[in-house]
């Protein structure tokens, strides 16, 4: 019997792997830029990094720490301000984009892009303080593989059931290195296997027992100093994965919620969005998380915040309220239904007393 479980880490779909390339993958999706694979984005972002010749970088706010620390300590950081919507102040942004910044870190919160994001006045303070744009895709690569970097790197395994992944691409060429592969996919696709097994029903995968393996894994690369390659495995299933599949299924999905949860929500209704989740900031966030969980629903927190952002009120305040809810492409209709089903059956509890 199927168990239902909505959330946490990829399985490796049997029923939807294909037996040949499909039409529209991730490598025709960035065809027309330069690219280079990795096992995760901060690979990517090592790897760029250690070709670039600065000593100032703007970041955002809000922001996971895996990509501040890929930024050595002795590098200065200068911040910029990330709004209550989740959205970039562009205004803030503008207004440190001076003659001291090298880098500019752009990144689109759960892939909103807003139309009142000003590029032209942004590329033109690029061309007048030659600094460097570093578009971070993960949350927007499928919204837009691109708006204004001059590099673009993407964690490909926050997106897809694959155990590695992570990308490097431009419109320019850029110079390639020859990396060793990592140490920890094969551990994560064992546990995703497992979990394949576990949710079509198989009594002997112990669940706890792949959980473990998932997060040794993510241990091994967070220990991991040096940016590693993508593994075969993982890049050749990409080669198997529709994206305009998964585009539309992420679509319909968030509409569904859109529709049926009434809730504050974030970062939503941007340009061409494809959201990564389906994200809201409530007051009740920790009592419905552990409700859903009860439920079997996961939803994770982004992100658990760093010494350097925990001087940030504005920060510390979103990050006690945010929650991302699982809306990607394992999900159908009736998927949806039941988290809907699930989020008045917390809203009754709670008018009752009982939570």
């Amino acid at each position: 019997m199927q168990k239902r479980e909505i959330g946490s880490e990829f399985h490796i779909d049997t029923e939807r792997k294909g037996t040949e390339k499909t039409k529209f993958n991730v490598f025709d999706y960035l065809a027309e830029f330069y690219t280079a694979y990795f096992d995760s984005g901060r690979s990517a972002l090592r790897s760029l990094l250690e070709n670039l010749s600065f000593q100032t970088v703007l970041l955002p706010d809000y922001i996971c720490e895996s990509v501040r620390l890929c930024f050595s300590r002795e590098i200065k950081v200068v911040y910029y301000h990330i709004n209550d919507e989740f959205c970039v102040d562009w205004d803030d942004l503008l207004k440190k984009c001076d003659s001291d910044i090298d880098i500019v870190y752009l990144h689109y919160f759960n892939g909103y892009l807003g139309r009142e994001y000003d590029y032209d006045t942004l590329l033109a303070l690029k061309e007048k303080n030659n600094f460097i744009i570093i578009e971070d895709t993960t949350h927007s690569f499928l919204s837009a593989a691109r708006t204004v970097g001059d590099y673009c790197i993407c964690s490909l395994r926050k997106w897809f059931p694959v155990a590695d992944g992570g990308v490097l691409y431009s419109k320019k060429a850029f110079l390639e290195h020859q990396y060793e592969k990592n140490k920890w996919a094969k551990k994560k696709r064992q546990a995703m296997s497992d979990k394949t097994r576990y949710l079509q029903g198989d009594r002997t995968i112990d669940k706890q027992s792949f959980l473990t393996s998932f997060m040794e894994a993510e241990e091994l690369l967070d220990m991991q100093s040096r940016p590693r390659a993508i593994s075969e495995q993982s890049c050749e299933a990409l080669k198997y994965i529709d994206i305009q599949e998964v585009i539309q299924r992420r679509r319909q999905n968030f509409a569904i919620l859109n529709e049926q949860l009434q809730c504050t929500k974030v970062a939503c209704n941007g340009i061409n969005q494809v959201p990564l989740f389906f994200t809201i900031c409530t007051e009740q966030r920790d009592n419905i998380r552990k409700f859903l969980i009860r439920n079997n629903i996961y939803c994770p927190i982004h992100w658990p915040l760093f010494d350097e952002l925990k001087c940030v009120k504005g920060s510390v305040v979103k990050n006690k309220k945010e929650l991302s809810i699982p809306i990607d492409q394992r999900y159908e209709v009736d998927d949806m239904i039941y988290l809907s089903v699930k989020f008045m059956e917390y809203a009754e509890c709670k008018n009752k007393g009982e939570i």
